[in-house]
């Protein structure tokens, strides 16, 4: 069994769009007590060619965390798009949910964001 385990990563504004802020809302069990902080990122897919476009989004420290279930907030920004190749610009990507305990990354968690087909104007 892990001493971390994900249950539900709740994407709280889902019909966002490109340029608006990610909110998730993490859920995950800790089965032993961590005196040391979670460190969560969360990172953008720029390219699935290259990880020269990733973009790191946000990271935040959580803890210490007791045994049981927890619950946190995860507000991010959007990501630059002047950082992403204009043609992956439209389609699907992901953002990816990281979480690393004494600087171990030991959780993956890859979230599905399909970008709209049509481009929204910003002026």
């Amino acid at each position: 069994m892990s001493t971390v385990e994900v249950l539900m990563v709740k994407v709280n504004n889902a019909e966002a769009t490109f340029v608006d802020p990610f909110n998730f809302e993490v859920t995950f069990e800790a089965h032993r007590d961590l005196p040391h902080d979670l460190e969560w990122k969360l990172t953008y897919v720029g390219s699935p060619e290259s990880n020269n476009f990733d973009q790191t989004l946000d990271s935040v420290l959580v803890g210490p965390i007791r045994p049981g279930k927890n619950r946190f907030l995860f507000p991010a920004p959007a990501p630059d798009p002047s950082r992403i190749p204009k043609k992956e610009l439209l389609g699907v990507t992901i953002v990816l949910l990281t979480c690393s305990y004494k600087d171990q990354e030991f959780i993956l968690s890859l979230i599905h964001i399909s970008e709209p087909t049509r481009p929204r104007l910003i002026s």
